[in-house]
């Protein structure tokens, strides 16, 4: 057994490898077969990067048939392959820095909310600062800061900044074998507006019998239908769905279209995720909710769960809700978040 830290992304699966052999000079470039791959790895030494060895294994999301998680140690089923790692990982502080444009006025505070991280399934919160006075609020599902900002005799610029601890851990659903397993019973919510085509797959997928065969048969059908593609705007799940393509925000919300239109209740989650150069890209997912439990997972890279590197923000209410909503007094030149 070797071990690796392992980066799971929207499309596929990386490795790097933290435990070689003294061999150097071999490419793995010409392997045939996972396994051959695997085998190759093994006899690698390649430099460090970041600590840790450089990426040498990228395997897409079709050829990984089943992860367990236990605690930090996962395995990973690959076309009958197996690959073991412990996944290693220090709580992380990521900063939130906004922008802000004050428009001159004599009187009147205005307010700027934002939608933070908090305890879920994948994660805990383990503090928060901010550079000015703030409040927070719960509406049940998601939690957010609410930072007055003063009035201003002038414009000028002011930045907010919200530091937050993270740990953050993988989540599998399938581990919850009670839930994916039980058995289920669909029934189409047709009132009578849906599209033909769509209503086919409804009536396909509605013979499910249990969540987990729901779920495999949707990526069997995302799979075969939606291709990724990145946008400037989100377009909505139907765009997705009649287009053929679209980003991770057409293709969340288009499934939770389907569940929703299936009986099951599901919300699609705005968040982000940290690439393995440690920069942080927005993104998107479904939660459904099964037994008073939010369960996540990435319809996008058709993974029965989320990993290490999602962070979640806010589940939406309506396609209206921004993770920072602002007043009428400044508005907002810009937004970023940085692993520090």
């Amino acid at each position: 057994m070797f071990e690796l830290r392992v980066f799971i992304e929207r499309d596929r699966i990386r490795f790097l490898v933290s435990d070689t052999s003294e061999l150097e000079g071999v490419s793995c470039d010409k392997v045939k077969s996972i396994g051959e791959y695997i085998e190759c790895v093994k006899r690698i030494n390649v430099p460090k990067f970041m600590g840790l060895r450089k990426f040498i294994m990228s395997i897409p999301w079709k050829n990984v048939d089943e992860i367990k998680v236990n605690g930090l140690h996962t395995k990973i089923y690959l076309r009958n392959q197996l690959l073991d790692y412990f996944e290693v990982g220090a709580p992380i502080r990521m900063q939130l820095m906004i922008n802000i444009i004050l428009r001159r006025r004599r009187s009147g505070s205005d307010l700027l909310k934002v939608y933070v991280p908090f305890n879920h399934v994948n994660q805990k919160n383990l503090g928060i600062e901010a550079n000015f006075p703030y409040y927070t609020e719960f509406d049940g599902d998601n939690y957010s800061f609410l930072i007055e900002i003063p009035p201003s005799h002038r414009q000028r610029e002011v930045n907010v900044a919200i530091l937050t601890k993270l740990e953050l851990r993988g989540f599998n659903l399938l581990n919850d074998k009670k839930i994916v397993n039980s058995k289920i019973r669909l029934k189409l919510q047709n009132d009578g507006a849906l599209d033909p085509k769509l209503l086919k797959i409804l009536d396909r997928l509605k013979d499910s019998d249990t969540i987990f065969n729901l779920l495999k048969n949707m990526f069997n059908f995302l799979e075969e239908n939606i291709r990724y593609r990145l946008n400037v705007d989100r377009f909505g799940g139907m765009y997705a769905f009649k287009m053929g393509f679209g980003a991770c925000d057409e293709i969340s919300e288009l499934v939770v279209i389907i569940l929703n239109k299936l009986g099951i209740k599901a919300k699609f989650v705005r968040g982000l995720y940290i690439k393995e150069n440690l920069n942080i890209h927005g993104h998107a997912w479904v939660e459904l909710k099964k037994e008073n439990k939010s369960l996540p997972f990435d319809p996008t890279a058709k993974m029965f769960g989320i990993g290490r590197q999602w962070i979640r923000l806010m589940s939406e209410k309506s396609r209206k809700d921004k993770i920072v909503e602002i007043g009428d007094k400044f508005f907002v030149k810009g937004i970023k978040f940085n692993i520090i």
